[in-house]
This record gives C-alpha cells, sequence and structure tokens, in this order.
C-alpha cells in the first residue's frame, strides 16, 4: 500500500531537492525530436534486484522507497515544448505496473495535459497525484508551454493500494 501521506512527503521532498538529469534514451518516435530527462531514484530490474540512491533522501523518503510495491521512481523532465507521442508503457520490470505521476511544475495548466485513448485529456495540478494505467492503454504527454514541466514519478505494482 502507498499512502496518501507517504506521496506528499514525497512530493515535499522532490520539489525543494537538486537531482542529477540524465538524457532518456527513447527510440527517435518517442518524442517530437525534444529531450526528456530524467533522474530516477529507485530501480527493480526482471531479476527483483534493487537499487536505490539514497544520496538525495530523507531518513523518510528513504524508508518510503524500500516499500517493495514502489518498482521505479523517478524525476522527468519535458522541456517547453515537448510532446511525448502516443503509446503504451513496456514491461521493463519483474512484474505488471500502473504509475503515480506527482507535478512537481506545470507552467501552463491549459497547455500541459494528457491524451488518452479515445481522447480524454487530462490535466495537471502542481502536488496532485494521478494513477494511471500507462502498461493497458495509450497515452501520450503535451507540454505546449515555453517552460518545462517536471514529475516525479513511482511505478508500482499494478496490483498495489494506492491512496490518494
Amino acid at each position: 500500500m502507498i499512502s496518501r501521506q507517504e506521496i506528499d512527503d514525497l512530493y515535499e521532498w522532490a520539489k525543494v531537492t537538486e537531482f542529477p538529469l540524465y538524457k532518456l534514451n527513447n527510440p527517435d518516435h518517442y518524442t517530437n525530436g525534444k529531450r526528456v530527462d530524467y533522474s530516477w531514484q529507485k530501480l527493480v530490474n526482471h531479476k527483483n534486484k534493487t537499487v536505490i540512491r539514497k544520496k538525495n533522501m530523507t531518513e523518510r523518503v528513504y524508508q518510503i522507497h524500500q516499500n517493495p510495491d514502489i518498482l521505479w521512481s523517478a524525476i522527468g523532465v519535458f522541456y517547453g515544448g515537448t510532446v511525448v507521442n502516443a503509446h503504451k508503457d513496456p514491461d521493463i520490470f519483474s512484474e505488471q505496473y500502473k504509475r503515480i505521476q506527482i507535478p512537481l511544475k506545470i507552467p501552463d495548466k491549459e497547455k500541459c495535459y494528457m491524451v488518452w485513448e479515445g481522447g480524454k485529456k487530462i490535466f495537471w495540478q502542481e502536488g496532485e497525484p494521478q494513477v494511471h494505467h500507462v502498461m493497458d492503454y495509450f497515452h501520450e504527454g503535451h507540454n505546449y508551454s515555453d517552460e518545462s514541466m517536471i514529475f516525479l514519478m513511482l511505478d508500482v505494482r499494478k496490483s498495489a493500494e494506492v491512496r490518494l
């Protein structure tokens, strides 16, 4: 289980922490040519080996990341003008997952959104988490603003209870 208090604690930590960023190695067709940078904090691979980057974490954040329901944790930076093309997320962990997206910076609420299968638009608000079944449905992300939008993303076991 992942509680709302844990999500709030992660948000408070992530919005004030400086993270080293790395260029995401996605295929060329993933975006409209714009770069997406990440700083992953936790990764559980197909062999269930877990790596947690404790360097930037408080003790509380480290304890939250020890939750076995969390398979991946990362900061994602989507620069101004980035469009993440329609896709389903791949099977890259030891089991099926869903994603908790916690917006840290949304520069323009009208120009930053997701589009899901069927054309449904979902808008983000800073600090308000959303849970999405990114493996199951086609989705795309849009940042039509001139500034970066930044998220804390947690991929969690599909069976995990998430309390928002």
